[in-house]
């Protein structure tokens, strides 16, 4: 699964962190400090910090930042 995130006139921490719907951290995806505009793609191939398979279901993606958040849900499904 492929995030993409635009970041217009950000500087600053920022970070993208995956949650499930109970509210637990599953993955930091990114975390920098930025010194200007940027859009970058994050990969995410459904595995926990552990390095373990998540489950199918709802996740929540954070996109955290000084003066900004912005929220997206994505649907994982495991074949």
């Amino acid at each position: 699964m492929s995030i993409s995130v635009s970041i217009n006139g950000y500087y600053g921490i920022f970070a993208l962190k995956i949650y499930n719907t109970a509210g637990e951290h599953i993955l930091t995806l990114a975390e920098k400090d930025l010194a200007g505009p940027e859009v970058n793609t994050y990969s995410w191939d459904g595995k926990n910090k552990g390095g373990h398979q998540c489950a199918s279901g709802v996740y929540v993606i954070y996109m955290i930042g000084a003066y900004e958040r912005k929220i997206a849900r994505v649907v994982l499904i495991n074949e």
